[in-house]
């Protein structure tokens, strides 16, 4: 299930989506958010969880890698499922060191790995926050929820050039509205209302 969210302050929602995560103090699945989103610096923030959650920042330039290795997981899952195999598979990472003394790293990366079922295969994504390096999310990605998550990402070029846009009509409006002091305006408002 995808949903579109809304601008605010030079960021921008793309979408989120769903994934399972595995508590291991309850022993069970919990479905988990998992979202998408941008800000006018050209910022992708994947992120997502409950309780413990993680986001990950990449350069825009770097979706496209990032696509590559789930459309992977995909292509994978597919397959494994037409053959009946089930293996455990590291598809890559997309990680950079944020402090090498606390071994923090800030990104993720993509395996396949049993279903929640035990009986075929998904996407797992493990994210690694870049504010915490105690917050790492291993989220299980059904099918349907792996296609969403690549359709999110792909609406992200046209969601920074929304950005970019506001943020110019933004900067002309405040141009425009620098000409006249703000006591000026409140003068002419009560004049206004006089007559």
């Amino acid at each position: 299930m995808f949903s579109a969210g809304v601008c605010h302050a030079g960021f921008k929602v793309v979408g989120e989506s769903k994934g399972f995560h595995y508590s291991i103090i309850w022993g069970t699945w919990f479905e988990v958010p998992l979202w998408v989103y941008v800000d006018n610096r050209q910022l992708l923030y994947m992120g997502g969880g409950s309780g413990v959650k993680a986001t990950a920042v990449f350069p825009e330039s770097m979706r496209e890698e990032v696509i590559q290795l789930l459309e992977e997981g995909q292509a994978d899952v597919e397959l494994a499922r037409e053959t009946g195999t089930a293996t455990r598979k590291d598809l890559g990472s997309i990680k950079m060191l944020v402090d090498e003394q606390l071994k923090h790293y800030n990104g993720i990366d993509v395996f396949l790995a049993k279903d929640r079922t035990g009986q075929s295969i998904d996407v797992y994504i493990r994210i690694y926050d870049l504010n915490n390096p105690q917050s790492v999310v291993e989220i299980n990605l059904a099918l349907d929820q792996l296609r969403d998550l690549i359709g999110i990402l792909n609406q992200v070029p046209a969601t920074i050039e929304f950005l970019i846009k506001e943020e110019r009509m933004m900067i002309n409006t405040n141009q425009l509205n620098l000409g006249k002091p703000p006591e000026e305006d409140r003068l002419n408002q009560i004049n206004e209302r006089r007559f």
